[in-house]
């Protein structure tokens, strides 16, 4: 039996002919599949996110006539969905431009993440350097291209707490999120539960503070927990910390990152300035300044906000870099923005 579409009071009813169902109209939303020849309808409160699919010529309005094609239904559900009326414009352009430019059906609503990474470098100066705590001497992660990160270690014999490792895996070009929580043995080297081609956060995810520097790393030799080959290193959460500071991720194969905006201050007393790059790279391209902006220790606070949304598709590596006018430069930054999810 087709499918009947029609609105309800505060609801979006669904009738397939085994019942009504009835989503909240501010929890649904909906998107096109097979080259848009079919239709799915999620219902975004309940907790597995209920999806109700059909093809586009078998939607039918409440008195049991056709709709139409794929123009025909956004406009008929556009009268009684919250999905069109009044949802972010930016969100909804973002996930039409992502439907045009990549042929995925994405939702902000039925993903619910917010994505703020941010980090701080101490020693930036005139050659570009990520935004994050690496191994003095080492101004960028060096990317690998298997789940080559397998180790951790501490720098201090007092860190036997548990912490909590985000980042992604890689398996035939495609990046898949995963999070593991480990318990540390102080200086000496614990094997990661899952080995990692990205690691994106380092968090205290025990009722202590951590005392030394948490180094992440490939397989490698180490003296008193610190790794012997610096760029094998891909982060350090600081000493006195309990959270990375690291201003680069990775976007997996299920997601999109709407970036809303990026920000970056000079951490300085004495005059200092400084340049701060985003950068996007595509899977299998390299990476590409997408805005600078500017900074300086006497105030000038650099901030972007993006309208229309940065959108950074699937399996695409982001980073802050910075530059400044002389050596040894501390300079923090962040960027801001939501995930979407394929549906």
């Amino acid at each position: 039996m087709a499918t009947k579409l029609y609105s309800k009071g505060a609801f979006i009813a669904v009738d397939q002919g085994a019942g009504i169902n009835y989503i909240p109209a501010n929890s649904f939303d909906f998107g096109f599949a097979g080259s848009n020849t079919a239709i799915n309808l999620v219902d975004l409160s309940q907790k597995n996110h209920i999806t109700y699919s059909d093809v586009i010529t078998n939607i039918q309005n409440e008195a049991g006539a056709v709709v139409g094609d794929k123009a025909a239904i956004i406009t008929y559900i556009s009268l009684f969905s919250s999905d069109v009326v009044a949802k972010n414009y930016w969100v909804e352009h973002a996930k039409r431009m992502i439907l045009s430019d990549y042929g995925d059906n994405v939702s902000v609503e039925a993903k619910k993440k917010n994505l703020l990474k941010f980090g701080r470098n101490k020693l930036v100066g005139t050659t570009k350097a990520t935004l994050m705590t690496l191994p003095v001497g080492i101004t960028n992660e060096t990317y690998v291209s298997t789940n080559a990160i397998t180790t951790i270690s501490s720098s201090s014999a007092s860190d036997t707490t548990s912490i909590t490792i985000e980042g992604h895996t890689i398996s035939g070009g495609l990046f898949t999120f995963v999070t593991q929580t480990i318990t540390l043995t102080g200086q000496t080297q614990k094997t990661l539960t899952t080995a990692l081609a990205r690691v994106s956060r380092v968090v205290a995810a025990g009722s202590v503070d951590l005392i030394g520097n948490i180094y992440v790393y490939e397989t490698d030799t180490s003296t008193a927990g610190v790794p012997d080959t610096d760029v094998k290193v891909h982060i350090i959460l600081e000493a006195g910390l309990n959270n990375s500071e690291k201003c680069a991720t990775t976007v997996s194969n299920t997601d999109y990152w709407l970036i809303t905006g990026f920000y970056a201050d000079v951490l300085e007393k004495v005059s200092a300035f400084g340049t701060i790059h985003l950068e996007v790279r595509l899977a299998g391209k390299v990476f590409i300044n997408k805005v600078d902006i500017s900074a300086s220790s006497t105030g000038s606070r650099g901030i972007h906000k993006f309208e229309p949304y940065l959108i950074v598709p699937k399996n695409a590596d982001v980073r802050l870099r910075g530059t400044s006018n002389t050596a040894g430069v501390d300079i923090s930054g962040g960027i801001e923005g939501v995930l979407a999810g394929v549906i």
